[in-house]
């Protein structure tokens, strides 16, 4: 007999992922954030004014989250847009993000970002952008096989140090980690003449724009779109969102 009092389960609750910052509003925020954390903390703990920053090739495709709610079932994942939660077929899902995912064991993508320990969380997201054929194009990666590429991975509510993280992909089904492609660094003074770093970061850039890194080690060619960068900081700073930008 069906239990009437028994409550519809919830559905699942859409969570945007940041969107990324241009230098000028980084700069400005950033420096807010100093601001405020050398009131409250002390310069020890404060966010740095200067800092080494990590540049990954930024991958043009469409913006695609895993968000895992149950530590203890793995396999139950919702799949994002960057505007909605995806449907499981038809105009819902139009770059067919949910055919390329059916069969992929996504429990344990999941699983790697914790390596042999238990996972344990509230709200796992394994933030990545789709790619490839007719997903977008004028880029040297949109004329490869379709990928997802892992860019980002918050742990209720904390971005983790992606350089720790190269280990979470699935190769063999094409979920790839942008961790495990070409890098590039630069060192940001906040405080100072931001002149010589940002011409090296737009050198850099260009670097990428003429022949896409990404594209070229997955056995294609052709430009690709530019690099985001992160900074280089104790991950308590970056909770509500990756302290970076793009170029």
């Amino acid at each position: 007999m069906a239990n009437h009092d028994q409550a519809a389960p919830m559905p699942p609750v859409f969570i945007k992922y940041p969107d990324t910052w241009q230098f000028p509003g980084f700069r400005m925020e950033a420096l807010k954030i100093r601001s405020g954390e050398l009131r409250a903390r002390g310069p020890k703990l404060a966010l740095p004014a200067k800092a080494e920053f990590r540049g990954t090739v930024k991958i043009h495709g469409s913006n695609t989250t895993l968000v895992f709610r149950d530590c203890d079932n793995l396999a139950h994942v919702v799949i994002q847009s960057r505007n909605k939660i995806l449907a499981f077929a038809g105009a819902g899902d139009k770059n067919s993000v949910h055919v390329f995912l059916a069969g992929v064991p996504l429990a344990r993508l999941a699983q790697s970002v914790f390596g042999t320990r238990k996972a344990k969380f509230k709200t796992l997201i394994i933030a990545g952008e789709f790619a490839g054929k007719e997903v977008q194009k004028g880029v040297g990666i949109s004329e490869l096989e379709r990928f997802l590429m892992v860019f980002n991975i918050c742990v209720d509510g904390l971005w983790l140090d992606m350089g720790r993280l190269s280990g979470v992909a699935l190769p063999e089904h094409r979920i790839f980690n942008i961790m495990n492609y070409k890098t590039f660094k630069v060192t940001i003074n906040l405080n100072a003449d931001t002149t010589a770093a940002e011409r090296q970061m737009m050198e850099y850039t260009e670097e990428v724009a003429s022949e896409c890194p990404v594209a070229k080690a997955l056995g294609g060619s052709g430009p690709g779109e530019g690099i985001v960068w992160t900074m280089l900081v104790p991950i308590r700073h970056h909770r509500t969102r990756v302290l970076g930008f793009k170029t």
